[in-house]
């Protein structure tokens, strides 16, 4: 037995010997690898990024070159001075010249046959691969960009050469190893550097390799480079996917420093596998004896045979030690027969409970060690109870800032039994600290003395940063609805008053002596007023928004107008806790509306009066407006032209220099005039193309009797240009440092200036020239923003005049706010702006503010597709229609699968970004032009398809569904795939005449919970469902059982 035991020792520490060795060599070898091959793609992404920003930024300056008036207008001698200060601040440039449309430069080379050249002439930048200077045979790289004269061709070449030795020395300063190397090489394999470029016979690498980047795989393995040797290799395209860098790295000196470790570390094993067996063999020779018959008794134990004793007399000839250690076993047989079950009860039942509360529990000595450490505390501090184990609580948790704090409480605790509740941090393995509130209790020994002391603690780092957040969220709410013309209320459920908010609401905070909250509309307003804005507020609590424009009579007969929107308000968890109104005075916005329809119905009339030919395209090219001797020179009907394509209704026009000029003004927003033949018309005409950001205005004038009035012409465009581009209040905030740190659109308009202008500048530049009403220079210290600045209280209905940069003066109404941060600390000023100059400005701001709210009440903010108002308002309209036309009308809902993990895995940025990507793939799966996409609701869909059958409806949800999954949106958290995937409801119906659409939604809603349930499937309403719902009979499904019902997968 002792023989046979020592034998199996011995094997068994040669087996863990070698297993040791072997498991050590093949991980080592695996990490060698793979830092190799981390270390590789690291060097080349590196490398990519620096080639391709070096080469935009050399192409840049050769466009800037290029683009410059002067050289537009053929000035070379402009051009030589331009062309020396690039090469004076860019070193890398070999040369930079400019080359004749003959393709002769003036130091007379000839780049007549190269492609780069002949690119440029037709209009277009490049930039070649390497070639051979004809100078003096070195290897340059090309960049080539075209100059445009003021006809739109080309009137030469603005060439920039530049050697690789840039690009080499970076190729050179990343290697690995003796044999290691990076480099790059073209599409045909050809080595541009590298070791053996740049020779008179070209080095191609391996066209295996050069298969495997052409094809998208990655190399997994060593391979044989070109020059023989095996390397582990990483390579990446650049240059738009021209060049491909290598970067390789031999596996003998990878593998080099892993031989020698594998070597003394068998050594090591083995050294201490020898040792291990003679001090086994000493060891075992003197306790094998009586061990055996102890460990006969402990089998016995072990096996519940808790009566077994061990005779003395079979210890006799065993040492006093073993016979002290049999009656200790003896004893220790007699404990735990007694105990074993008692113990084993209260062991368990108490290990059960701390493991599984939700709380923290620690138990720690009276020097702060810490017993005992349950899961949740592991959970919250990232260290098992193993690491902690006897560990201090103060050096290992507890930041050393609290040290002193704690230690205190700790002593107060221990010294009267009193303060047993305490909040301090616990700092986790990542270094992050949480707030623990903790309840204490001491357990004390029989005789008094404290024996441990037991901590029951809650997280609360998350309540206590909400609280603040609420804090802060609260304020700056206050502030910035204390800033507003409107009024903002807040009713319950009941209808009752809550809270009332807005820069105006003094004048409404109380009613015939009484404050207002806790009174219901029937107590604050006319009878018949109040039964209108209560109706508002019961669709407010159904979910439906409601807007009313009413009136009233003050109290010195004048009448005032208002606008009132109600909506539901909701608490946290989402249900409907009241109704949020917001009213405003718009007395003077319906007096400017009349006054603008009249202004608009006069311009209209001039336009159609004047013999020249006008239309207006939108951003997309199609038709807005066009006056009648546009529609008589174009020979079409005005139903032929509005809303189609500029090139559908004239495909003519594509190959004239209008239409190019049309597409400048567009891109670069400015505009033009351009005179040219217009075969089709039979005619030359002058025309003048004016951008705006809602999309052309175009002029045609005969050049034969109009050219007297082209300035005329333009004055008028620029005109009605600034009516549209005209907005009514802007928005700006100053940061604490004084610079004006956002402004929105309207305030271009106000200052005269662009964003960017604006954004540059600080409150109290010289540039903002301001005068009292009564036309007093006002110094700096006395603008509003500086006074907000300085006393840090709001500063309201302040009205100066404003001196633009044109000159222009205007008059300007200013209400700043102070916003602070958490600590009160003066954070930024928000200051709001009016233009109130005089009638025409209203008109203006009524103009574009009716177009924006036409915008945001018909799009989503986020997606940019229909909303759920227009979603509602349109579904109700083609359901009518196709109740008279008897035709049918089909749905399809549709929801993002895990949407909530997807937010939880990527944040709410990536989640808007999977909702953009996920609208914009549906949007353009519509072709026809009667259908529309709308955001439902969160991460839902709904598809309208006007006289669409179930079975194309189905097939389109189909399409919908598998060209999200190919798009491949990386979605981790997902329980259904790796990538984003969603469900889709269809329903489809005849709609019968008095009935209403939310039958049919309510139908695509049931599909979609069904589709839920497996996820990413498509689920088509029955033909039960179907027949029901439409009033007609069902279509009859292909396998003749209830119809269409089903999943399509």
């Amino acid at each position: 037995m002792n023989g046979r035991l020592r034998a199996l020792v011995l094997v068994f520490v040669l087996i863990v010997g070698f297993a040791c060795t072997a498991i050590f060599s093949v991980v080592e070898t695996m990490h060698q690898k793979r830092d190799i091959y981390r270390q590789l793609d690291q060097t080349i992404q590196l490398q990519r990024q620096f080639i391709d920003k070096w080469l935009d930024s050399r192409m840049s300056d050769i466009r800037i070159i290029a683009d410059d008036a002067a050289a537009n207008k053929g000035d070379l001698k402009h051009l030589e001075q331009l062309i020396g200060i690039i090469t004076s601040q860019h070193s890398e440039f070999r040369s930079i010249s400019f080359i004749h449309p003959d393709g002769m430069s003036l130091t007379g080379i000839n780049a007549r046959d190269r492609s780069y050249f002949k690119l440029a002439m037709e209009g277009k930048a490049s930039i070649s691969d390497v070639i051979r200077s004809r100078m003096d045979g070195k290897q340059i790289i090309v960049f080539a960009a075209p100059v445009i004269g003021g006809a739109g061709s080309s009137i030469g070449v603005i060439l920039g050469t530049v050697e690789l030795t840039t690009i080499e020395q970076l190729m050179r300063q990343f290697t690995y190893g003796e044999r290691g190397q990076t480099y790059i090489v073209d599409r045909q394999g050809t080595l541009i550097t590298g070791e053996g470029s740049g020779g008179e016979q070209p080095v191609k690498i391996r066209p295996a390799l050069m298969d495997q980047a052409l094809n998208g795989v990655k190399s997994k393995r060593a391979y044989d480079d070109y020059r023989g040797i095996p390397v582990y290799g990483v390579y990446n395209w650049a240059k738009n996917g021209s060049w491909l860098i290598v970067g390789e790295a031999a596996r003998q000196d990878v593998l080099a420093s892993l031989y020698t470790e594998i070597t003394y570390a068998g050594l090591i094993i083995l050294l201490s596998m020898v040792l291990a067996a003679l001090v086994m063999l000493r060891v075992s020779k003197r306790i094998a004896a009586p061990v055996n018959h102890l460990l006969r008794g402990v089998r016995k134990v072990k096996e519940g045979g808790y009566d077994y004793r061990i005779h003395p007399a079979v210890l006799d000839s065993t040492t006093m030690e073993f016979q002290q250690l049999g009656a200790a076993f003896n004893a220790m047989s007699d404990t735990i027969e007694e105990r074993t079950e008692a113990l084993r009860t209260e062991r368990n039942f108490a290990s059960s409970i701390v493991d599984t509360a939700q709380s923290l529990i620690v138990v720690l000595d009276k020097e702060g060690r810490i017993l005992r450490f349950n899961r949740s505390c592991e959970q919250a501090t990232g260290y098992s109870f193993d690491e902690v184990r006897n560990a201090s609580l103060f050096e290992k948790l507890v930041p050393e800032d609290e040290h002193a704090a704690l230690q205190s409480f700790f002593q107060c605790l221990l010294t009267t039994g009193s303060g047993t509740v305490y909040e301090n941090h616990w700092r986790t393995r990542t270094g992050e600290t949480r707030l623990i509130a903790w309840s204490n209790t001491i357990v004390r020994e029989p005789r008094g003395d404290i024996m441990r002391i037991i901590g029951i603690g809650t997280d609360i780092t998350e309540q206590r940063k909400v609280e603040r957040e609420l804090r802060e969220s609260e304020e700056r709410f206050r502030l910035i609805v204390g800033s507003m013309e409107e009024i903002v209320a807040t009713f319950d459920s009941e209808l009752i008053l809550t809270g009332i908010y807005g820069r105006t609401m003094d004048d409404y905070a109380v009613h015939n002596g009484a404050p207002l909250r806790g009174m219901t509309l029937h107590e604050l307003m006319q009878p018949e007023d109040a039964s209108l804005h209560e109706d508002a507020q019961r669709l407010a609590l159904r979910e439906k928004t409601t807007v009313i424009d009413w009136s009233m009579y003050m109290p010195d007969g004048a009448e005032r107008s208002y606008q009132t929107s109600y909506s539901a308000f909701r608490d946290n968890a989402g249900d409907i806790k009241g109704v949020i109104s917001v009213s405003r005075e718009i007395t003077q916005l319906k007096e400017a509306e009349a006054a603008y329809r009249e202004t608009q119905e006069r311009m209209n009339g001039i336009l159609e009066s004047i013999t020249d030919a006008f239309i207006a395209l939108n951003t997309d090219w199609t038709f807005a407006y066009v006056n009648s001797e546009a529609k008589r020179k174009l020979s079409r009907r005005h139903a032929e032209i509005m809303g189609r394509h500029l090139l559908e209704v004239l495909p003519e026009i594509r190959e004239t220099a209008i239409y190019e000029h049309c597409r400048l003004a567009m891109e670069e927003q400015l505009p033009y005039s351009v005179e040219g033949y217009m075969p089709f018309l039979d005619a030359w005409y002058e025309v003048h193309i004016y951008p705006s950001r809602d999309g052309l205005s175009i002029y045609f004038q005969d050049v034969s009797v109009r050219k007297e009035l082209e300035q005329t012409a333009a004055e008028s465009q620029m005109r009605l240009a600034t009516i549209i581009e005209t907005v009514p209040s802007g928005i700006i905030v100053v940061g604490k440092d004084g610079r004006i740190a956002m402004a929105n659109r309207m305030a271009e308009t106000i200052f005269g200036m662009d964003k960017e202008t604006i954004v540059s500048r600080k409150y109290d530049d010289r540039i903002w020239e301001l005068y009292d009403m009564d036309g007093r220079f006002l110094p700096v210290e006395a603008f509003p923003v500086s006074i907000a600045r300085r006393t840090g209280l709001a500063v309201t209905n302040v009205e100066y005049m404003y001196k633009r940069p044109d000159g222009e003066r205007a008059i300007i109404s200013c209400n700043c706010s102070p916003l602070f941060d958490a600590e009160g600390n003066l954070n930024s000023v928000l200051v709001a702006l009016s233009d109130i100059t005089g009638r025409v400005a209203i008109q203006s701001a009524l103009q574009a503010a009716n177009e924006e709210l036409q915008k945001l009440s018909a799009l989503d903010g986020l997606t940019g597709i229909f909303n759920r108002r227009y979603f509602n308002e349109q579904l109700r309209a083609e359901w009518s229609r196709h109740a008279l036309q008897q035709e049918t009308l089909s749905l399809i809902l549709l929801d993002i699968d895990c949407f909530k993990a997807y937010n939880d895995a990527y944040g709410h940025l990536g989640g808007d970004t999977c909702l953009k990507t996920t609208a914009a793939l549906i949007r353009s799966s519509l072709h026809a032009p009667n259908r529309f996409v709308a955001r439902y609701g969160g991460e839902e869909f709904a598809v309208v398809l006007p006289g669409t059958s179930l079975e194309e409806a189905a097939a389109l949800a189909e399409s919908l569904r598998r060209r999200i999954e190919r798009k491949e949106i990386e979605h981790a958290n997902s329980k259904v795939s790796r990538f984003v995937t969603i469900s889709l409801g269809v329903a489809s119906v005849v709609p019968a005449p008095g009935s209403d659409e939310e039958s049919l939604v309510s139908a695509a809603d049931e599909c979609l919970y069904e589709a839920k349930r497996k996820r990413n499937r498509v689920v088509v309403q029955s033909e039960h469902e179907h027949a029901a719902h439409a009033g007609t009979r069902g279509i009859p499904g292909e396998d003749g059982g209830d119809g269409l019902a089903g999943i399509l997968t």
